[in-house]
Protein backbone atom coordinates (compact mmCIF):
# COMPACT_ATOMS: atom_id res chain seq x y z
CA UNK A 1 0.00 0.00 0.00
CA UNK A 2 2.83 2.41 0.87
CA UNK A 3 4.66 1.63 -2.39
CA UNK A 4 1.47 2.16 -4.40
CA UNK A 5 0.86 5.49 -2.69
CA UNK A 6 4.42 6.61 -3.40
CA UNK A 7 4.01 5.58 -7.05
CA UNK A 8 0.84 7.62 -7.34
CA UNK A 9 2.58 10.59 -5.77
CA UNK A 10 5.46 10.35 -8.26
CA UNK A 11 2.94 10.14 -11.13
CA UNK A 12 1.14 13.21 -9.81
CA UNK A 13 4.44 15.11 -9.61
CA UNK A 14 5.22 14.23 -13.23
CA UNK A 15 2.14 16.06 -14.48
CA UNK A 16 1.81 19.81 -14.72
CA UNK A 17 -0.39 22.53 -16.17
CA UNK A 18 0.73 23.82 -19.58
CA UNK A 19 -0.72 27.16 -20.73
CA UNK A 20 -1.23 27.58 -24.48
CA UNK A 21 -3.15 29.68 -26.99
CA UNK A 22 -5.36 28.28 -29.77
CA UNK A 23 -5.89 30.57 -32.74
CA UNK A 24 -8.74 29.74 -35.15
CA UNK A 25 -8.86 31.33 -38.62
CA UNK A 26 -10.91 30.75 -41.76
CA UNK A 27 -8.00 31.97 -43.91
CA UNK A 28 -4.79 33.78 -43.02
CA UNK A 29 -5.70 36.92 -41.10
CA UNK A 30 -9.43 36.14 -40.82
CA UNK A 31 -10.27 35.13 -37.21
CA UNK A 32 -13.21 32.87 -36.38
CA UNK A 33 -14.96 33.82 -33.11
CA UNK A 34 -17.27 31.42 -31.32
CA UNK A 35 -15.38 28.19 -32.10
CA UNK A 36 -15.71 25.63 -29.29
CA UNK A 37 -12.43 24.11 -28.06
CA UNK A 38 -12.32 20.75 -26.27
CA UNK A 39 -9.74 18.61 -24.48
CA UNK A 40 -10.27 14.94 -23.64
CA UNK A 41 -13.87 15.19 -24.80
CA UNK A 42 -14.71 18.15 -22.55
CA UNK A 43 -15.35 21.72 -23.65
CA UNK A 44 -12.63 23.97 -22.24
CA UNK A 45 -13.21 27.28 -23.98
CA UNK A 46 -14.54 29.31 -26.88
CA UNK A 47 -12.64 31.67 -29.19
CA UNK A 48 -13.10 35.40 -28.68
CA UNK A 49 -13.64 38.09 -31.33
CA UNK A 50 -9.97 37.79 -32.27
CA UNK A 51 -10.34 34.05 -32.88
CA UNK A 52 -8.18 33.03 -29.90
CA UNK A 53 -8.66 31.23 -26.60
CA UNK A 54 -6.12 30.65 -23.80
CA UNK A 55 -6.09 27.21 -22.16
CA UNK A 56 -4.25 25.40 -19.38
CA UNK A 57 -3.79 21.74 -20.30
CA UNK A 58 -2.65 19.25 -17.69
CA UNK A 59 -0.30 16.50 -18.77
CA UNK A 60 3.24 15.18 -18.66
CA UNK A 61 6.32 16.75 -20.23
CA UNK A 62 6.63 15.53 -23.83
CA UNK A 63 3.13 14.07 -23.91
CA UNK A 64 1.18 14.22 -27.19
CA UNK A 65 -2.33 15.62 -26.73
CA UNK A 66 -5.09 16.59 -29.16
CA UNK A 67 -7.12 19.78 -28.87
CA UNK A 68 -10.51 19.31 -30.51
CA UNK A 69 -12.53 21.98 -32.29
CA UNK A 70 -16.15 22.48 -33.22
CA UNK A 71 -16.57 25.32 -35.69
CA UNK A 72 -19.51 27.75 -35.54
CA UNK A 73 -22.37 27.59 -38.04
CA UNK A 74 -21.25 28.23 -41.59
CA UNK A 75 -17.80 26.67 -41.08
CA UNK A 76 -16.28 23.20 -41.09
CA UNK A 77 -13.10 22.11 -39.32
CA UNK A 78 -10.12 21.33 -41.55
CA UNK A 79 -9.06 18.22 -39.64
CA UNK A 80 -9.67 16.89 -36.15
CA UNK A 81 -7.97 19.75 -34.33
CA UNK A 82 -4.44 20.53 -33.14
CA UNK A 83 -1.90 17.84 -32.20
CA UNK A 84 0.35 19.28 -29.49
CA UNK A 85 3.45 18.09 -27.67
CA UNK A 86 3.53 19.50 -24.14
CA UNK A 87 6.76 21.31 -23.30
CA UNK A 88 7.57 23.76 -20.55
CA UNK A 89 9.02 27.02 -21.87
CA UNK A 90 12.00 28.69 -20.25
CA UNK A 91 10.00 31.92 -19.99
CA UNK A 92 6.83 31.08 -18.01
CA UNK A 93 5.17 34.30 -19.19
CA UNK A 94 5.23 33.09 -22.80
CA UNK A 95 2.43 30.85 -24.13
CA UNK A 96 2.91 28.76 -27.28
CA UNK A 97 0.33 29.41 -29.99
CA UNK A 98 -1.26 26.80 -32.26
CA UNK A 99 -3.28 27.51 -35.40
CA UNK A 100 -6.48 25.66 -36.32
CA UNK A 101 -8.53 26.25 -39.47
CA UNK A 102 -12.30 26.53 -39.80
CA UNK A 103 -13.12 26.60 -43.49
CA UNK A 104 -16.20 28.55 -44.60
CA UNK A 105 -18.95 26.47 -46.23
CA UNK A 106 -19.81 29.39 -48.54
CA UNK A 107 -17.86 32.28 -50.02
CA UNK A 108 -18.84 35.66 -51.37
CA UNK A 109 -17.44 36.23 -54.86
CA UNK A 110 -17.59 39.37 -57.00
CA UNK A 111 -17.77 38.66 -60.74
CA UNK A 112 -16.79 41.63 -62.91
CA UNK A 113 -18.06 41.37 -66.50
CA UNK A 114 -16.52 43.15 -69.47
CA UNK A 115 -18.37 42.30 -72.66
CA UNK A 116 -17.15 44.21 -75.71
CA UNK A 117 -20.18 44.74 -78.01
CA UNK A 118 -22.31 42.98 -75.41
CA UNK A 119 -24.75 45.59 -74.16
CA UNK A 120 -27.86 44.66 -72.16
CA UNK A 121 -26.99 40.97 -71.72
CA UNK A 122 -28.18 38.96 -68.70
CA UNK A 123 -25.48 37.53 -66.44
CA UNK A 124 -26.66 34.05 -65.44
CA UNK A 125 -25.84 31.85 -62.44
CA UNK A 126 -27.71 28.63 -61.61
CA UNK A 127 -30.30 29.41 -64.26
CA UNK A 128 -31.24 32.85 -62.96
CA UNK A 129 -30.26 36.38 -63.88
CA UNK A 130 -27.97 37.95 -61.29
CA UNK A 131 -26.94 41.09 -63.21
CA UNK A 132 -27.19 42.71 -66.64
CA UNK A 133 -24.57 44.50 -68.68
CA UNK A 134 -24.96 48.23 -69.30
CA UNK A 135 -24.57 50.03 -72.64
CA UNK A 136 -20.80 49.63 -72.49
CA UNK A 137 -21.05 45.89 -71.78
CA UNK A 138 -19.98 46.18 -68.13
CA UNK A 139 -21.62 44.55 -65.10
CA UNK A 140 -20.77 43.09 -61.73
CA UNK A 141 -22.49 40.42 -59.66
CA UNK A 142 -22.14 39.54 -55.97
CA UNK A 143 -22.50 35.77 -55.57
CA UNK A 144 -22.77 33.53 -52.51
CA UNK A 145 -21.27 30.23 -53.69
CA UNK A 146 -20.45 26.86 -52.07
CA UNK A 147 -16.79 26.93 -51.07
CA UNK A 148 -16.12 23.35 -52.21
CA UNK A 149 -17.71 23.43 -55.68
CA UNK A 150 -16.91 24.70 -59.14
CA UNK A 151 -18.85 27.77 -60.25
CA UNK A 152 -20.12 28.53 -63.75
CA UNK A 153 -21.34 31.96 -64.87
CA UNK A 154 -22.63 32.73 -68.36
CA UNK A 155 -23.72 35.62 -70.55
CA UNK A 156 -27.05 34.89 -72.21
CA UNK A 157 -27.43 35.85 -75.88
CA UNK A 158 -30.84 34.17 -76.22
CA UNK A 159 -32.87 37.39 -76.25
CA UNK A 160 -34.09 38.74 -79.58
CA UNK A 161 -31.60 40.96 -81.35
CA UNK A 162 -28.51 39.06 -80.18
CA UNK A 163 -28.57 36.34 -82.83
CA UNK A 164 -25.49 37.70 -84.61
CA UNK A 165 -23.27 37.90 -81.53
CA UNK A 166 -20.39 35.46 -81.48
CA UNK A 167 -19.79 33.48 -79.36
CA UNK A 168 -23.30 32.56 -78.33
CA UNK A 169 -23.97 32.14 -74.59
CA UNK A 170 -20.30 32.21 -73.45
CA UNK A 171 -19.48 30.77 -70.02
CA UNK A 172 -16.75 31.10 -67.42
CA UNK A 173 -15.86 28.42 -64.87
CA UNK A 174 -13.77 28.91 -61.74
CA UNK A 175 -13.01 27.15 -58.48
CA UNK A 176 -14.70 28.68 -55.45
CA UNK A 177 -11.72 27.55 -53.38
CA UNK A 178 -9.39 29.91 -55.27
CA UNK A 179 -8.11 32.55 -52.83
CA UNK A 180 -9.18 35.56 -54.91
CA UNK A 181 -12.64 36.99 -54.16
CA UNK A 182 -12.68 38.89 -57.47
CA UNK A 183 -13.26 37.13 -60.80
CA UNK A 184 -13.00 38.82 -64.21
CA UNK A 185 -15.31 37.56 -66.97
CA UNK A 186 -14.14 39.16 -70.21
CA UNK A 187 -15.79 38.41 -73.57
CA UNK A 188 -14.80 40.23 -76.80
CA UNK A 189 -17.95 39.63 -78.84
CA UNK A 190 -17.90 39.70 -82.60
CA UNK A 191 -20.94 40.55 -84.72
CA UNK A 192 -21.50 38.11 -87.55
CA UNK A 193 -22.35 39.67 -90.94
CA UNK A 194 -26.00 39.79 -91.77
CA UNK A 195 -27.03 36.92 -93.98
CA UNK A 196 -27.86 37.92 -97.54
CA UNK A 197 -31.10 36.76 -99.05
CA UNK A 198 -30.92 36.02 -102.74
CA UNK A 199 -34.14 36.10 -104.71
CA UNK A 200 -34.47 34.24 -107.94
CA UNK A 201 -35.20 36.59 -110.80
CA UNK A 202 -38.43 35.71 -112.54
CA UNK A 203 -38.12 35.67 -116.29
CA UNK A 204 -41.04 35.71 -118.69
CA UNK A 205 -41.07 32.93 -121.26
CA UNK A 206 -40.00 33.96 -124.77
CA UNK A 207 -42.58 33.18 -127.41
CA UNK A 208 -41.50 32.73 -130.99
CA UNK A 209 -44.24 33.18 -133.55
Amino acid sequence: MIAAAMGCAREERRTASYPLVIRVESQPGQPVPGASISFQGRSVGRTDDGGTVTLAVRGAEGEHVTIGIRCPDGFAAAGKGADIVLHALEDPTQKPEYDVECRPLHRTIVVVVRADRGANLPVMYLGREVARTDESGAAHALLEVPASEDVEVSLSTSEAGNERLRPQNPTMKFFASDPSDLKLFSVPFQVAPEARVYRAERRLPIRIN
